[in-house]
Protein backbone atom coordinates (compact mmCIF):
# COMPACT_ATOMS: atom_id res chain seq x y z
CA UNK A 1 0.00 0.00 0.00
CA UNK A 2 3.10 2.26 1.16
CA UNK A 3 4.53 1.98 -2.45
CA UNK A 4 1.29 2.47 -4.42
CA UNK A 5 0.65 5.53 -2.58
CA UNK A 6 3.91 7.00 -2.65
CA UNK A 7 4.40 6.03 -6.56
CA UNK A 8 0.88 7.75 -8.18
CA UNK A 9 1.17 10.60 -9.36
CA UNK A 10 -1.64 12.23 -7.70
CA UNK A 11 -2.31 10.25 -5.15
CA UNK A 12 -5.44 12.43 -4.25
CA UNK A 13 -7.49 10.62 -6.73
CA UNK A 14 -6.55 6.90 -6.10
CA UNK A 15 -9.23 5.30 -3.74
CA UNK A 16 -7.97 1.86 -2.42
CA UNK A 17 -10.21 -1.04 -1.25
CA UNK A 18 -8.66 -4.38 0.46
CA UNK A 19 -9.50 -7.75 1.79
CA UNK A 20 -6.91 -8.66 4.07
CA UNK A 21 -6.52 -12.25 5.77
CA UNK A 22 -4.72 -12.44 8.52
CA UNK A 23 -4.39 -13.01 12.41
CA UNK A 24 -4.58 -9.76 14.10
CA UNK A 25 -2.84 -11.76 17.16
CA UNK A 26 0.48 -12.12 15.40
CA UNK A 27 0.04 -10.76 11.91
CA UNK A 28 1.34 -6.69 11.03
CA UNK A 29 -1.86 -4.76 9.64
CA UNK A 30 -1.21 -4.28 5.67
CA UNK A 31 -1.91 -0.57 6.62
CA UNK A 32 1.17 -0.03 9.41
CA UNK A 33 3.76 1.38 7.44
CA UNK A 34 0.96 3.53 5.21
CA UNK A 35 0.00 4.93 8.61
CA UNK A 36 3.63 5.98 9.77
CA UNK A 37 4.73 7.30 6.24
CA UNK A 38 1.97 8.87 4.49
CA UNK A 39 -1.14 8.64 7.00
CA UNK A 40 -3.33 11.53 4.89
CA UNK A 41 -3.37 8.24 2.74
CA UNK A 42 -5.48 5.86 5.07
CA UNK A 43 -8.67 7.85 4.38
CA UNK A 44 -8.48 6.52 0.77
CA UNK A 45 -8.41 2.57 1.99
CA UNK A 46 -11.39 0.71 2.87
CA UNK A 47 -10.60 -2.43 4.50
CA UNK A 48 -12.13 -6.08 4.96
CA UNK A 49 -10.62 -8.15 7.81
CA UNK A 50 -10.95 -11.60 7.42
CA UNK A 51 -9.60 -14.39 9.58
CA UNK A 52 -6.74 -16.45 8.64
CA UNK A 53 -8.57 -19.84 8.97
CA UNK A 54 -10.29 -21.13 7.01
CA UNK A 55 -7.85 -20.40 3.89
CA UNK A 56 -10.27 -18.49 1.49
CA UNK A 57 -7.81 -18.06 -1.33
CA UNK A 58 -7.02 -15.54 -3.68
CA UNK A 59 -10.38 -15.93 -5.75
CA UNK A 60 -12.48 -14.98 -2.93
CA UNK A 61 -10.07 -11.97 -1.25
CA UNK A 62 -10.19 -10.32 -5.14
CA UNK A 63 -14.44 -11.33 -5.23
CA UNK A 64 -14.58 -9.54 -1.61
CA UNK A 65 -13.03 -6.12 -2.14
CA UNK A 66 -14.75 -5.62 -5.72
CA UNK A 67 -17.57 -5.04 -3.13
CA UNK A 68 -15.87 -1.88 -1.84
CA UNK A 69 -15.97 -0.28 -5.26
CA UNK A 70 -18.12 2.70 -4.73
CA UNK A 71 -18.01 3.67 -8.20
CA UNK A 72 -14.81 4.74 -9.12
CA UNK A 73 -13.89 5.26 -13.08
CA UNK A 74 -10.78 2.96 -13.32
CA UNK A 75 -10.21 -0.48 -11.49
CA UNK A 76 -7.05 -2.05 -10.98
CA UNK A 77 -6.64 -5.63 -9.13
CA UNK A 78 -3.70 -6.04 -8.09
CA UNK A 79 -1.83 -8.75 -5.21
CA UNK A 80 -0.17 -7.87 -2.32
CA UNK A 81 3.47 -8.37 -3.53
CA UNK A 82 3.05 -5.44 -6.32
CA UNK A 83 5.21 -3.01 -7.04
CA UNK A 84 4.31 0.77 -8.83
CA UNK A 85 6.87 3.22 -11.33
CA UNK A 86 6.04 6.61 -10.21
CA UNK A 87 3.30 8.02 -12.55
CA UNK A 88 1.41 4.33 -12.69
CA UNK A 89 -2.21 6.06 -12.08
CA UNK A 90 -1.74 8.42 -14.79
CA UNK A 91 -0.11 5.89 -17.10
CA UNK A 92 -2.96 3.40 -16.37
CA UNK A 93 -5.50 5.74 -16.94
CA UNK A 94 -4.12 7.32 -20.18
CA UNK A 95 -3.53 3.42 -21.79
CA UNK A 96 -7.38 3.13 -21.19
CA UNK A 97 -8.23 5.98 -22.93
CA UNK A 98 -6.25 5.05 -25.41
CA UNK A 99 -8.25 2.44 -26.63
CA UNK A 100 -11.25 4.50 -26.79
CA UNK A 101 -13.49 1.67 -26.01
CA UNK A 102 -16.07 2.29 -23.48
CA UNK A 103 -15.40 -1.09 -21.08
CA UNK A 104 -11.24 -1.71 -22.10
CA UNK A 105 -9.40 -3.77 -19.69
CA UNK A 106 -5.68 -3.91 -19.68
CA UNK A 107 -3.75 -6.59 -19.01
CA UNK A 108 -0.31 -7.94 -17.87
CA UNK A 109 1.58 -10.59 -15.63
CA UNK A 110 3.41 -8.81 -14.04
CA UNK A 111 7.64 -9.27 -13.56
CA UNK A 112 8.81 -10.94 -10.37
CA UNK A 113 11.03 -8.82 -7.90
CA UNK A 114 13.60 -9.63 -4.96
CA UNK A 115 13.59 -8.51 -1.89
CA UNK A 116 17.05 -6.59 -1.15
Amino acid sequence: LLDLALQAAAPERVSVGVCQQHDARVDADCTALLALHFPSFLSRVSLIHLPPSPPLGPVVARSRSHTLHSGEEFVLQVDSHSRFAFGWDEAAALALLDTSQRRAILTQYPPGFAFL
